[in-house]
Order: C-alpha cells, then sequence, then structure tokens
C-alpha cells in the first residue's frame, strides 16, 4: 500500500497525490452509501446483520466495535465493502434445498405450452 503512495507521489507529486486521495475518500463514500441501503433494507425487514464492513479483510487496528448484534469494521482493503446478514452463507442445508427448488424450476409447467405464444 505504502509503495502505491511513493510512485503516485514520484510520478504526479503532491498535487497527484491530492487528486488520488480525494478520489479514494470519494469511492469510500460511494461504496458506504450503498452498503449503508443494504442495511438499512435488511433492518427494516427484521433481517438481523451480523457484520456491516467498508473494505473487505481483517479490520484495521482500532477500527471496528460491536453495537448489538452488529459488528462495525473498516477492511484493510478499501476494493468494496460489505454487509453480513444472518441467514446468508454457504449451509450445506441451504444449498441442498436451493437445489431442489432449481430443479423444480427446470422441469416445464403443464400449462407453459401457450406461453411465449401471441394471439392477435
Amino acid at each position: 500500500m505504502m509503495s502505491i503512495v511513493v510512485l503516485v507521489f514520484r510520478v504526479y507529486g503532491l498535487d497527484g497525490l491530492w487528486r488520488a486521495s480525494l478520489g479514494a475518500l470519494g469511492l469510500g463514500f460511494v461504496i458506504f452509501i450503498h452498503e449503508l441501503g443494504h442495511f438499512l433494507a435488511a433492518k427494516w425487514c427484521d433481517v438481523h446483520v451480523q457484520t456491516f464492513s467498508i473494505g473487505f479483510g481483517p479490520a484495521l487496528p482500532g477500527c471496528s466495535f460491536q453495537r448489538g448484534e452488529t459488528l462495525y469494521m473498516i477492511g484493510v482493503l478499501p476494493l468494496g465493502g460489505y454487509v453480513n446478514m444472518v441467514g446468508e452463507g454457504t449451509d450445506v442445508e441451504e444449498n441442498e434445498d436451493l437445489s431442489a427448488l432449481l430443479q423444480e424450476q427446470d422441469r416445464p409447467a403443464a400449462h407453459a405450452d401457450h406461453l411465449g405464444r401471441r394471439d392477435s
């Protein structure tokens, strides 16, 4: 991470470093607003949120706290963010249920022969 800062400084000078910092802050703000939308929608639908993170990976030192059931954090890699809700994941039972549902959807319905046909 530090080598990127040094490279930007050497190539573009202090002005380039300032512009890159403002761009990163602006992108971080957009990511925050986007993830906040997911968070608020989950809370509105009474879904418990386990983690609200700006950035990926482990939390930066001193940049995480727990409030209620939710862990709020700023991750090491500032390339996005995520909201981890209860019920999301790769549980075997969920995958089996999803597989059965998808197999059901692949079967043609008895009344599907007229779908997509235009009657004039």
